[in-house]
């Protein structure tokens, strides 16, 4: 499963310091097979995107329940302003299946083998 952050620098000042993280990391349910579940980028230029991707593996089969996401913000009018902070949060899925490949496998077996006689026939 590979799971994508995309940040988008909106304002009209470049932004520093950038964290994005998910604190609440299932660790035990996952295997990281490539990249990291926290980056970090000293700067966002206004108008800038920078995304970053990590893949991961189920060690088991399980429902997945998110929590709605959060974005802490810290920003400044300008360069002599006091920091302000700024939360938002976004409502996320509610429950996902998640499967080991084999046990995808099985319960698709049946499926793959369909698709392939109707591609051979």
């Amino acid at each position: 499963m590979t799971i994508k952050y995309t940040a988008m620098n909106l304002g009209a000042l470049e932004a520093t310091d950038i964290k994005i993280s998910i604190p609440t990391w299932p660790n035990d349910l996952f295997e990281n097979v490539d990249g990291d579940v926290t980056t970090t980028r000293s700067r966002l230029l206004p108008g800038e995107i920078f995304s970053h991707t990590f893949t991961v593996k189920p060690k088991k089969p399980f429902n997945l329940l998110a929590v709605d996401s959060r974005a802490q913000i810290e920003y400044r009018y300008g360069n002599d302003d006091p920091p302000m902070e700024k939360v938002g949060k976004t409502s996320g899925f509610k429950n996902i299946e998640v499967l080991t490949l084999k046990k995808y496998r099985k319960l698709t077996v049946s499926q793959l083998d369909e698709s392939k006689y109707f591609i051979a026939g």
